[in-house]
């Protein structure tokens, strides 16, 4: 279970607060932000992780941004749903203008530039690019658009980013991942429905997209199988075959791989120490435990008992090692 942890600029001094300002980008966003207006503002900052996506609900006085650099890996991709006053994006020759209700997605990188009037509020997600990239559109050509809050999945995606924003402090860490994929998921049938290309949205690639939609939301059914998905999808195990086969990896082998990875994500993360790891493997699909402990070792490299301790003893030594730098500062 995440919570939310709030930061604002009236912790520094007015005279303090445009260094404190670029300081707490810098950390959250993983940007190195240049501020361009001269006037006083004020900021604060609510954020708290998910899964593999970082949330930041900012409120802000009016004031204008040069992104000059950033620091996150770029394969990180910035989704923003404006709820409250306006912000212009300025990247790569395009340009949006959000208003309330309206969302956006661009790429972390230089010379993109930021307006943002007063009383202005928005909800950030920071997400991999992998979670909402397909072979179905070219997501280059999608960022700096503007997409709608308020109607078909566009409205879908917007009011189940909010939910999970305002609700993350009584989620379970068990249904992470499950939220991240739904999160995922929407944003890409947006991303499709706004691409308007038949050409690129092939046959094939369309039925892929649903397969793994699929897969996803029966992940821990054990009983998930090849005839289950050809009967929900109402097509053959043959063309399944044939519109996976530019995955690189057959859908059998896809779901143990996302089950391997569901597990390790559990298996780390600090809210799941109390937990079993037969449960966590069985809440994921896998009914053999001999079985999972062989698939974990052949993808990880070590049994999961170990390699939980593995993992339990090597924070303990990072967080020493900084209650010991903390202690000479």
């Amino acid at each position: 279970m995440s919570s939310l942890q709030l930061i604002s600029t009236e912790a520094a001094k007015p005279s303090q607060r445009r260094g404190f300002f670029k300081r707490t980008a810098s950390a959250l966003l993983g940007i190195e932000p240049e501020i361009v207006s001269t006037a006083p503002f004020v900021a604060s900052w609510e954020f708290a992780s998910l899964g593999a996506i970082d949330f930041c609900r900012v409120r802000a006085s009016a004031h204008e941004l040069a992104r000059v650099g950033a620091k996150r890996d770029c394969d990180n991709m910035i989704v923003v749903l404006q709820i409250r006053g306006s912000s212009r994006f300025q990247q790569s020759n395009r340009e949006v203008l959000l208003a309330p209700g309206q969302w956006s997605i661009y790429e972390i990188v230089k010379g993109e530039t930021v307006n943002v009037s007063d009383g202005s509020e928005s909800l950030v997600l920071i997400i991999p690019r992998e979670k909402i990239d397909s072979k179905c559109y070219e997501l280059n050509q999608l960022t700096v658009r503007l997409f709608s809050g308020g109607v078909g999945v566009g409205k879908l995606a917007w009011n189940f980013m909010r939910s999970a924003f305002e609700e993350i402090s009584n989620l379970d860490s068990q249904s992470e991942s499950d939220i991240v994929d739904t999160i995922s998921h929407l944003i890409r049938l947006t991303l499709l429905e706004c691409s308007g290309d038949a050409a690129v949205q092939s046959g094939q690639g369309a039925l892929r997209d649903r397969i793994k939609s699929y897969i996803r939301m029966h992940l821990r059914d054990p009983e998930l199988s090849l005839d289950q998905i050809a009967a929900a999808l109402n097509c053959t195990k043959r063309y399944l075959h044939k519109a996976f086969q530019g995955e690189g990896i057959s859908i059998s082998d896809y779901i143990w791989k996302l089950r391997l990875d569901r597990c390790h994500a559990e298996i780390l993360n600090p809210n799941s120490r109390a937990k079993v790891i037969t449960d966590i493997a069985f809440s994921w699909g896998f009914n053999s435990s001999a079985h999972f402990s062989k698939a974990f070792k052949e993808r990880f490299g070590a049994p999961p008992n170990r390699y939980r301790k593995d993992e339990e003893s090597r924070m303990s030594s990072v967080n020493g090692r900084a209650l010991v730098m903390a202690a000479k500062n």
